[in-house]
């Protein structure tokens, strides 16, 4: 979850590679409501911060000029971590909860433990079996 200062580390970020035209960061409260209103919308993609840190890097590394408004953070970022789990895949985790929303998880399950049954049984003669 990101938090007001991690929006504020972002807004930094943004401001280190955009200095002319970062959000305001000399106005307190000014910055703490944006960072506020950052933090929610990050929160609603369920980004994290070394992704959106990353995001404000690359888009700074690829020649933009003026500073990133949240969207194109967010997209940025989104594209961050979409790159990192095609290239890692789905946790096992994640595939156990996928199957646990299907309705034939029941089935699908029964399925699995017929198909090791076959699998170990291949090879053997049906006298060995």
């Amino acid at each position: 979850m990101i938090t007001t200062a991690d929006a504020l580390d972002v807004m930094t970020e943004v401001a280190a590679c955009h200095h002319r035209t970062a959000p305001r960061m000399d106005d307190e409260e000014a910055a703490l409501v944006t960072a506020t209103i950052w933090a929610r919308l990050f929160n609603h993609h369920h980004l994290e911060q070394p992704d959106l840190l990353a995001a404000v890097e690359k888009r700074a590394a690829e020649g933009h000029v003026d500073a990133p408004e949240p969207a194109e953070i967010i997209t940025y970022a989104r594209a961050i971590r979409r790159e990192r789990n095609d290239r890692t895949g789905p946790t096992p985790e994640y595939q156990a909860l996928c199957e646990s929303k299907g309705a034939d998880t029941q089935e699908l399950a029964a399925n699995r433990t017929r198909l090791a049954q076959l699998a170990a049984g291949i090879g053997k003669t049906i006298d060995d079996a």
